[in-house]
């Protein structure tokens, strides 16, 4: 969203463990594992294969955006009726897609109302997210790894690493 921060991300790690990230979406970790190119995937969609494990490990809200001078934006202003979300114009991303930006900039236009998660909203100057009544839609965070992994190495350290402290220093960042 706006106001992300960018750029390079160095972490110090026990010199035994080297680090490897690549970004895709669900459907591409999951594909990734399945062709061993990944040990471990972090994904918030369904995985319908079964010789893959799924752990949650956070929930995150699923939040209705709009520009600051949206009448909907207005400061004191209880929430929204969900049968006006329902009639607003809604940018999505396309499945798949790179357009974050252009769905960005249109609501930033005034061009209609988004979705997104509520962590990805906290830090932009230029959008507001608003309550609406009547809905809360959720999804999980999840851990995705072969059936079978034996999570004694490094994937299971990081696992064991966002049980005991991951999700509560994102929760308290929301």
């Amino acid at each position: 969203m706006a106001g992300e921060r960018r750029g390079t991300l160095r972490l110090g790690a026990n010199p035994n463990v080297r680090f490897s990230v690549a970004s895709g979406n669900t459907e591409s970790v999951i594909e990734w594992l399945g062709a061993e190119r990944i040990e471990l995937g972090l994904i918030e969609g369904p995985a319908p294969r079964s010789d893959v494990h799924i752990e949650r490990f956070l929930e995150e809200e699923i939040v209705a955006i709009v520009p600051l001078d949206h009448e909907w934006a207005a400061r004191g202003r209880g929430p929204v009726a969900i049968e006006a979300l329902a009639a607003a114009p809604l940018m999505i991303r396309a499945r798949g897609s790179g357009t974050r930006q252009v769905v960005e900039a249109a609501l930033e236009a005034g061009m209609g109302v988004g979705m997104v998660s509520r962590w990805a909203i906290q830090n932009s100057t230029g959008l507001r997210h608003v309550d609406v009544s009547g809905l809360r839609v959720i999804r999980d965070m999840q851990f995705v790894y072969p059936q079978g992994l034996e999570l004694d190495g490094p994937q299971g350290a990081f696992i064991r690493f966002v049980r005991d402290f991951g999700a509560e220093l994102l929760a308290d960042a929301l």
